[in-house]
């Protein structure tokens, strides 16, 4: 039993302990240093510092600042998004449902850790300065998450779920609102005397992506009797107040007999047709009859 073992026995257990959790303590330390100060104002003494560890200990395990930072995308949102291919694999359901799932859990694990989103936001702010990251990001990150969303609306498309659009840029359309929302989130809203409400942004996007992405319906198909079932839910119909409305006004803007509107209207053009006797008249049948040459 470990009770039962040399002092100089234990205390080689606690440092190998010790030492095994040591590289996830340095890099909790580092993503609370680039939230606060960003990449290039960050240094290692600072990360060593918040980590309670000498700079020659972050040296052990880590090539330098840059090794730092793609070892967190890696291990934070690599992970993550390895995880997420995971459960794209389990899920059954269709691509519609799958994507919703999906994007909530994107934007769940970005909401998760207000240290999180520093990642994203020290390469859209740092990238000119350091295109090294921005490669990696766009490589390790970027690519695999486009690629998970796009095999699943290619899947719906093939199915006929969603209508025919470039799905690369589909995907990106998916991922961008997130990602800004986010932003939105922790750099905007606290100047704001205004709520930000998070799942009701992430709701709206997903409400409205999905609409742009459902197929024109043809009579016949299993999709189109859901379709027009939800748009005969849309359309106003007699006696509700929207078509009476609709109606009413437009019963306002069509100018009827005995109207202002209308009699002036008349009134207006009776003035500028001409008629038999006036001057008007007479003149011009009088050019139009006139031989080539002459004039009245």
């Amino acid at each position: 039993m470990e009770a039962d073992l040399p002092l100089e026995t234990k205390q080689t257990k606690s440092w190998s302990r010790r030492k095994t959790a040591r590289p996830g303590e340095i890099l909790d330390a580092a993503l609370k240093v680039f939230a606060e100060k960003g990449y290039a104002a960050a240094r290692m003494e600072d990360i060593a510092q918040a980590a309670c560890v000498t700079k020659g200990t972050i040296y052990l395990y880590f090539q330098n600042k840059e090794d730092v930072f793609k070892t967190l995308a890696r291990e934070f949102v690599g992970r993550a998004l390895a995880d997420a291919a995971r459960q794209m694999k389990m899920l059954g359901g269709t691509p519609r449902e799958r994507l919703v799932i999906v994007l909530n859990g994107i934007a769940a694990f970005l909401n998760s850790d207000e240290r999180i989103i520093a990642l994203p936001k020290v390469i859209i702010a740092e990238s000119g300065n350091f295109p090294e990251l921005a490669r990696f990001w766009r490589s390790e990150i970027i690519d695999r998450a486009i690629t998970m969303i796009t095999q699943t609306l290619e899947q719906g498309m093939a199915s006929g779920e969603f209508r025919r659009l470039p799905s690369d840029y589909v995907a990106k359309m998916c991922i961008a609102p997130i990602l800004l929302g986010v932003i939105w989130r922790t750099t905007f809203a606290p100047l704001s005397d205004e709520p930000f409400d998070p799942q009701v942004f992430l709701d709206t996007h997903i409400d409205m992506l999905l609409h742009g992405l459902e197929r024109v319906p043809k009579s016949g198909d299993r999709f189109s009797d859901r379709t027009r079932d939800e748009t005969d839910q849309r359309v106003p119909k007699s006696g509700d107040r929207f078509s009476d409305r609709t109606r009413d006004e437009t019963d306002q803007r069509v100018p009827k007999s005995g109207d202002r509107f209308s009699d002036r209207t008349r009134d207006e053009t009776d003035q500028r047709i001409p008629k038999s006797g006036d001057r008007f008249s007479d003149r011009t049948r009088g050019q139009r009859n006139a031989p080539e040459g002459k004039t009245s």
